[in-house]
C-alpha cells in the first residue's frame, strides 16, 4: 500500500468556521475524484499546527501520485475558503498498516 501525504501552508485567517467549510467541499468535490482511482483505501485530512495535512491511501504508487495531481489541480482551480499557500508531497511505501477492529455500525 502507498501512501501521498501532502502538508499545505494557509495563505490567510484560517478560522475554525472556515476550515470546517473547506473540509466539507473538500469531502464533496474532491474525494469523489480520488476514490475512483484503483486501489483506493482512504483518506484523511486534519488541520494541525497552522497547517492542513492530508493522507491519501491506495494499492499502487501509481494511483498515490496520481492523486497528488489531482490534488494540485483541485486547488490550483478552486476557490476555496481558505487560500492555501506552497505544499509539500511526501510519498512512500506504508510498511505497517493496522486498523482498530470495529463492529458494524459501532462509533
Amino acid at each position: 500500500m502507498y501512501a501521498s501525504i501532502r502538508s499545505y501552508t494557509f495563505k490567510s485567517t484560517a478560522t475554525r468556521a472556515n476550515i470546517e467549510k473547506m473540509a466539507r467541499q473538500v469531502e464533496h468535490d474532491f474525494v469523489g475524484k480520488i476514490e475512483r482511482l484503483p486501489g483506493f483505501h482512504g483518506y484523511y485530512m486534519c488541520s494541525a499546527e497552522g497547517r492542513l495535512l492530508t493522507v491519501s491511501l491506495f494499492e499502487t504508487k501509481a494511483s498515490a501520485s496520481e492523486s497528488t495531481r489531482i490534488a494540485a489541480d483541485f486547488v490550483k482551480n478552486t476557490k476555496l475558503p481558505v487560500a492555501l499557500g506552497g505544499v509539500e508531497v511526501t510519498e512512500g511505501e506504508l510498511l505497517v498498516s493496522r486498523e482498530a477492529h470495529r463492529e458494524v455500525g459501532a462509533h
